[in-house]
């Protein structure tokens, strides 16, 4: 799971204005390619697509066994599992949205530019939560580069490629007649939850993993 949550680094926009933090939400429809950061990190690259038109984040397992779906409207999370033809349904907002949250106390200071996969972005100094990450975000809301420490190890992503393309909507919604499952509320893949323990079943390619929070 720990290769879907990195991208499980990638809210509504923030109303800010834009000198004072970054826009935290693609306006637009976007498909980016990361690679991981870090020493140790997987080889493997990360899919993550977002339909800017219903708000939906997808983002695609790198042994193509599967995918997740993160609806922003109602903070709803499903994890498509192909080879099982399953869908998990996870708690509401269980799972951080990589570089699309912060909490309304974070700081945000500018540092400089940089260009990433040929996109010009802004890197940010953020501070949340007693978290610090520097991330660079495109002007509308794309996430480009983020890395930060967490246990005292280094770790982050950085995409490789970015298309500007229109999205497929179908792409964006778990397939008719998969085998639906439900986690109760407070599970984590993975992990304990009220009156039990989770299936690891939920978590695609293994357990749940963690990276620097957003």
């Amino acid at each position: 799971m720990r290769r879907l949550l990195i991208p499980a680094l990638l809210a509504s926009p923030l109303a800010a204005l834009a000198q004072d933090r970054p826009l935290l939400e693609p306006q637009r429809d976007v498909a980016v390619t990361y690679r991981l950061l870090g020493e140790g990190a997987p080889s493997q690259q990360i899919g993550w697509s977002w339909l800017a038109a219903e708000r939906i984040l997808r983002s695609d397992m790198p042994d193509g066994s599967g995918y997740a779906l993160n609806d922003r409207n109602t903070g709803s999370l499903r994890v498509v599992m192909e080879a099982r033809r399953t869908v998990v349904t996870m708690p509401r907002n269980a799972l951080p949205t990589p570089g699309m949250q912060a909490s309304p106390t974070a700081r945000f200071t500018q540092a400089g530019t940089a260009t990433v996969a040929g996109q010009p972005c802004t890197n940010w100094r953020i501070q949340d939560q007693g978290t610090a990450v520097v991330s660079c975000f495109t002007a509308d809301g794309v996430l480009l580069r983020t890395e930060g420490a967490n246990n005292g190890r280094t770790a982050g992503l950085e995409a490789v490629s970015v298309s500007y393309a229109a999205q497929d909507a179908a792409r964006f919604h778990a397939p008719a007649g998969y085998r639906a499952v439900s986690l109760p509320e407070g599970a984590r893949p993975g992990g304990p939850g009220p009156g039990g323990t989770a299936p690891d079943s939920a978590a695609p390619g293994g357990t749940a993993g963690t990276a620097p929070r957003r």
